[in-house]
């Protein structure tokens, strides 16, 4: 295979991204053309769309959570037993720190803060 310019391969890229975007709207098109099809099935008038929309984006935000509010820390749960300053909240995967101490035979609740 012969080596190719930067001008071929950015000519590629272009053409790459042209047709990329084609099967993009094709998708769109196609997702559109799903919901006018249930929208006429079960009497739904863009008006009522809009609304139920805007009332589900309203209901349930709270901070902290996806798409609404701003994010609220987690207080730590457990805390190294070497150095205090290392903590963890519990949630995730855990830390080496923690693995290493439960591997080790120890039990976790030795690691709460109290």
């Amino acid at each position: 295979m012969a080596a190719k310019t930067y001008a071929e391969l950015q000519k590629q890229i272009a053409k790459l991204q042209t047709q990329a975007e084609r099967m993009r709207k094709g998708s769109f098109d196609k997702a559109v053309g799903q919901i006018r099809d249930l929208m006429e099935k079960n009497g739904i008038s863009i008006e009522q769309l809009t609304e139920a929309l805007a009332a589900k984006g309203k209901k349930g935000r709270k901070p902290g959570k996806a798409g609404g509010g701003t994010p609220t820390a987690v207080k730590p749960k457990y805390e190294s037993p070497t150095d205090p300053t290392v903590t963890w909240t519990g949630r995730g995967r855990k830390p080496k720190w923690v693995q290493e101490w439960v591997d080790g035979g120890n039990d976790l609740e030795k690691l709460l803060i109290r």
